[in-house]
């Protein structure tokens, strides 16, 4: 079991210079700025140590999760009985304490979030998947066709371990029989979807979805591709990276390009992958944050990925 301390007011970011990249004065004797850890870099080059924090719970915390205005968010704590579902709540005051939804997943498994309309948070780790609204916990949904006509084989969607909502679909993936697979369902219709044909195959498992203004942004094990459009029977395709996303590697909140230096100020989703933290802008276009600067160790699990302000924290979790 992990031990994973949260905290609130908090922000930090470790840098990590490659050494064969490091500069070095052999006059004064002084070398580039190697490593930090939990500090603030100013623009003037002043360094200070990680704002005011306090700790909120120590335990087996993972699968955080909140939605786009930042009002709602969720937990997953896992114990000995397996893993269980938390509302994270702020009171007027500041304080921050956990109500349980949903509890009996099971354990080892991360959860996979995302947010659909009308303030619904749908969940799937797969073996197990539901929605949360309003502080409630229900069945996935399961529409009924309405039309008697067809003679299509519509199906309930199965468990999932990734899920993201993207255009009044819903989007999940699936190992089948060695076959991976992205799949969708019908608009509109998130309990429903025709196996036969809508779904489209990759080389490797899909580890992350994330959708833009004009299409969907999915990362196998070996790439990050961009499948441009709205319509996913007409999805164009393209290669974005030759390297993959860490899985459930998104950030828990948008990103204002502004703060890096970049012209749009467009809320952007951020995700952690192996050569760095990437901004996922529309049309395809991504923007690696700090590639060849910083780099995202090997690790079983990428945990929670936030922007606080203008600093990016990720959580990993080291080898065994």
């Amino acid at each position: 079991m992990l031990n994973v301390t949260l905290f609130s007011g908090g922000t930090g970011i470790n840098n990590k210079v490659p050494p064969e990249r490091l500069r070095f004065n052999l006059e004064s004797g002084v070398s580039a700025f190697e490593d930090a850890a939990d500090v603030i870099v100013g623009k003037s080059g002043d360094i200070c140590t990680i704002r005011a924090n306090s700790e909120v719970f120590t335990g087996d915390y993972h699968s955080l999760f909140a939605s786009p205005d930042g009002s709602e968010g969720f937990v997953a704590v896992e114990d000995s009985t397996g893993v269980s579902l938390m509302e994270v709540v702020a009171s007027a005051s500041g304080d921050i304490s956990l109500r349980g939804v949903w509890s009996g997943l099971e354990a080892g498994k991360r959860v996979s979030w995302t947010y659909g309309n009308a303030g619904q948070f749908f969940y799937a780790n797969g073996s197990a998947k539901g929605v949360i609204s309003g502080g409630v916990r229900s069945a996935w949904p399961i529409s009924a066709w309405e039309n008697d006509q067809t003679t299509v084989g519509f199906e309930a969607v199965p468990d999932t371990a990734n899920i993201c909502y993207f255009a009044g679909r819903m989007f999940f993936t699936q190992n089948d029989n060695g076959r991976f697979l992205l799949s969708w369902t019908e608009y509109n219709h998130l309990g429903l979807y025709d196996p036969a044909i809508s779904n489209r195959e990759f080389e490797s498992e899909c580890l992350l979805m994330v959708g833009v203004a004009d299409g969907l942004y999915v990362s196998d094990e070996n790439n990050i591709w961009f499948l441009s459009g709205l319509n996913p029977t007409k999805f164009s395709a393209t290669k974005v990276t030759s390297y993959p996303a860490k899985e459930f590697g998104l950030s828990c909140s948008l990103v204002n390009p502004v703060n890096f230096g970049f012209e749009s100020s467009a809320p952007t989703p951020v995700i952690a992958t192996e050569n760095g933290p990437v901004l996922l802008m529309p049309g395809g276009s991504i923007i690696n944050l700090i590639e060849k600067n910083v780099s995202i160790p090997k690790c079983k699990r990428t945990g929670a990925l936030i922007i606080v302000d203008e600093t990016l924290v990720i959580q990993t979790t080291e080898e065994d």
